[in-house]
């Protein structure tokens, strides 16, 4: 046992019991602020958390929508390029890009 923990069992051994009762609920409530603070601490860490992981998922819905546009493009692109007059319909290249939707 430390010393301060000795002192304070011959104190308490000391004391009346009022002074008992009274040191004993002070000390729970060091323990309840103790428990209190690391609760506190959780959770902020925890929203954390939370706020950096609804941000990664609105990035990536986002990066999702920017690939569909681009894919739409590029289709829509692709259809003009069929239809232009760079690409004669009898070099074969037409006929490619027909089969495609």
């Amino acid at each position: 046992m430390t010393e301060t923990a000795k002192n304070t069992n011959e104190e308490m051994q000391d004391a009346t019991p009022a002074e008992q009762v009274a040191a004993e609920e002070a000390a729970q409530e060091d323990i309840a602020q103790d428990g209190a603070s690391e609760a506190d601490e959780m959770i902020a860490s925890l929203q954390a958390e939370n706020a950096e992981l609804k941000d990664r998922m609105l990035r990536t819905a986002a990066e999702a929508e920017n690939i569909r546009r681009r894919a739409k493009k590029d289709v829509e692109d692709l259809g003009q390029l069929r239809d232009c007059q760079i690409c004669p319909r009898s070099s074969g290249c037409g006929r490619q890009f027909a089969s495609r939707p």
